[in-house]
């Protein structure tokens, strides 16, 4: 179902999609039937009829088609920016994962695959936020012991030098446009040493008639629309700016 969807809504036929071109002369012929025929028929004896109802229809004509070229417009601006920015990579032991909420049962980890991630991933700890599962702002940690163990231990902040933050999470940057960008944060100089941002556009109101019954419509770009080699990723941006100490001890 998604296959087709993206399908029937970026083969544009811009600036609509194919079905939206349906619901687009739909709407002309509405706004000719409902405003420009009563128009013309109420102002049948004015000399310069042609002259008011003429700017009007077209006026009304233009507003979904102007809408939909400023946002496709804006969006390719907007993913210029977008993308895996590094402007150093670091060696550490760990980093703040701050995005999400992390595990709060202290004690040694038991759990076999979360012991091979924490194992596969080469730092020697990780923390997290545990955001309203225990009162007050808390932290865990998953640290490497000396005898192998992983244990987790629950803390007042964290301790940790880098931190993974998602400083943009949906937020609006213009009409019907989104931004979503991580990035990694050295809080011992207060300095972004690597980010990834992403754009979302939404479609306009022709096609959002239609798009609502199958979803948002959202089309999302992780780099230059015209560098689609940039869109890839190969993880999270700390596997492009976090360096794990382990694997360099290796």
């Amino acid at each position: 179902m998604e296959d087709v969807f993206e399908t029937i809504f970026t083969s544009i036929n811009y600036p609509f999609s194919i079905i939206g071109y349906f619901i687009f002369f739909g709407y002309c012929a509405l706004i000719l039937y409902v405003i420009a025929v009563p128009l013309w028929f109420l102002l049948k004896n004015f000399k310069w009829k042609i002259w008011i109802i003429a700017p009007i229809t077209l006026f009304l004509i233009a507003v979904p088609v102007i809408e939909e070229i400023r946002i496709h417009s804006n969006f390719e601006e907007l993913c210029q920016d977008a993308g895996v920015h590094v402007k150093r990579k670091v060696i550490a032991d760990g980093y703040l994962d701050a995005t999400g909420s992390g595990p709060i049962n202290t004690g040694n980890i038991q759990n076999k695959k979360a012991i091979d991630l924490y194992e596969k991933s080469g730092f020697r700890f990780k923390e997290y936020t545990v955001g309203y599962r225990l009162p007050g702002n808390k932290y865990s940690r998953v640290e490497k012991q000396e005898n192998g163990k992983w244990l987790l231990t629950i803390h007042d902040k964290p301790m940790s030098r880098y931190h993974l933050l998602h400083t943009h999470n949906h937020s609006k940057v213009g009409h019907q446009l989104t931004k979503h960008q991580r990035v990694i944060m050295d809080m011992q100089k207060n300095e972004v040493i690597g980010r990834d941002t992403s754009y979302s556009r939404y479609p306009g109101w022709i096609d959002g008639l239609w798009i609502q019954f199958f979803g948002k419509g959202q089309t999302i770009c992780s780099g230059p629309i015209s560098e689609p080699e940039k869109h890839k990723r190969i993880g999270q941006i700390t596997k492009y700016v976090l360096i794990p100490s382990l694997n360099v001890q290796k």
